[in-house]
């Protein structure tokens, strides 16, 4: 009886954890979007939803994965972790485009600069963790 409930204990906190990594990629990505979104446009996002409660769920959905994923496995890494980078990157150079948009020219320059080396520090950065 207690082989079987601990067995059962693992295959349930498996899959808690694989689930959680899904939500949280996909509420991260969510929240993103719509912070961006909400910052060109106020009101667009915030009049319907609250980006609060989507910021609690990916933090908690983060917690969970940090608490309790298995050391002992490598994290499966891919070519998505650069396609977040690239998008961090042009999201940052359109906020930043748009607070600086009375710079002109020089907003525009400064707002690529930002995007670039943002998107090279996240992969840099994501090169000494592999």
């Amino acid at each position: 009886m207690k082989r079987k409930l601990k067995k059962s204990l693992h295959y349930f906190g498996e899959f808690l954890v694989k689930t959680s990594q899904t939500f949280f990629y996909v509420s991260a990505f969510a929240w993103l979007v719509y912070f961006a979104l909400e910052n060109f446009k106020t009101g667009l996002i915030s009049n319907y939803f609250d980006l609060n409660l989507l910021l609690v769920f990916t933090l908690t959905s983060g917690l969970v994965i940090i608490i309790f994923q298995d050391e002992s496995r490598p994290a499966g890494r891919g070519g998505l972790p650069y396609l977040f980078s690239l998008i961090l990157a042009i999201l940052t150079a359109l906020i930043l485009y748009q607070n600086l948009g009375e710079l002109e020219e020089k907003g525009i320059f400064l707002s690529a600069l930002v995007g670039i080396g943002v998107f090279i520090i996240l992969n840099l950065f994501r090169s000494k963790i592999d």
